[in-house]
């Protein structure tokens, strides 16, 4: 088919879609704000998974991110994106599904402005973000989808709160309560008359315990890094980028990769024993 009549039929399904209302606002799920793990179908040699990660990472280094190796482009495309948008929603544990590619042609963005795909992402249980292309290309699934990442580099500003900006927003607002507690306790020392000593002391109890509680905001939030899981000398196992969470799903001679807090090491089952 010629652009041109990529282009009507892009419209036309469009203006399809959006009069059943699978565009419509109050179909939209929210997006997390601290998302902790993510699903990307991507392909795995493209650019858009290595943009997300790069970027994810250097925002938030304890979030997990597992591809899906998907097709984005040819005869297989659709089928492929909605297989791996399924398995995404069966494996379960995902804060939210991020569809991505670079940039492309109308005809190479094709699987993304296909009538199923369309669909399978407007039904998706798990919040869904599309991140097709360049700031410029729009697709069928950018209206489906919860969230329209301009790229997927653009995604994963959106999607992963830098932790430092969040380190530095605690601080301020620490700080911020201090001040306003000081300048409350001034105000009510000079309407009270309330006594220098006394007051002093009630003063420093209550930016104390301030100091306290912001302390162990501060330690929550750190004990939340999966990376401290990974510390404390627990490994997470997958089979070809994939979670594993029973002894069902691996068979003798599989490899097996383990993922420890400062490396990876690959495996090979010898033997198989259930509890």
């Amino acid at each position: 088919a010629g652009l041109g009549d990529l282009a009507r039929a892009f419209e036309l399904l469009k203006e399809k879609l959006a009069k059943e209302g699978l565009f419509a606002p109050e179909r939209k799920k929210p997006i997390p704000p601290y998302p902790r793990k993510i699903a990307v179908l991507a392909a795995p040699e493209g650019a858009a998974i290595h943009d997300i990660i790069t970027v994810a990472k250097r925002r938030d280094p304890g979030l997990e991110i597992h591809l899906y190796s998907t097709l984005v482009q040819g005869g297989s495309a659709v089928s492929s994106i909605i297989e791996n948008l399924n398995l995404a929603q069966e494996v379960g544990g995902y804060d939210v599904v991020v569809l991505a590619r670079g940039g492309g042609s109308l005809e190479d963005l094709q699987a993304f402005n296909a009538e199923e795909t369309a669909r399978a992402v407007a039904a998706c249980r798990l919040p869904t973000v599309s991140a097709v292309g360049h700031e410029v290309d729009f697709a069928i699934t950018d209206f489906a989808a919860d969230l329209r990442a301009a790229t997927p580099s653009v995604a994963a500003e959106l999607l992963v709160p830098d932790k430092m900006e969040l380190r530095q927003k605690i601080d301020g607002l620490a700080d911020f309560l201090q001040r306003g507690l000081e300048r409350l306790l001034a105000d009510q020392y000079q309407e009270l008359d309330y006594g220098g000593q006394r007051l002093d002391e009630l003063l420093q109890r209550i930016l104390a315990k301030a100091k306290e509680n912001c302390r162990y905001l501060a330690d929550r939030l750190e004990d939340l890094n999966p990376l401290q899981i990974l510390k404390r000398g627990f490994a997470l196992v997958e089979k070809d980028g994939r979670p594993i969470m029973s002894v069902k799903k691996v068979q003798k001679n599989d490899i097996i990769t383990f993922r420890m807090r400062d490396g990876r090491a690959d495996a090979e089952v010898r033997e198989i024993y259930e509890f």
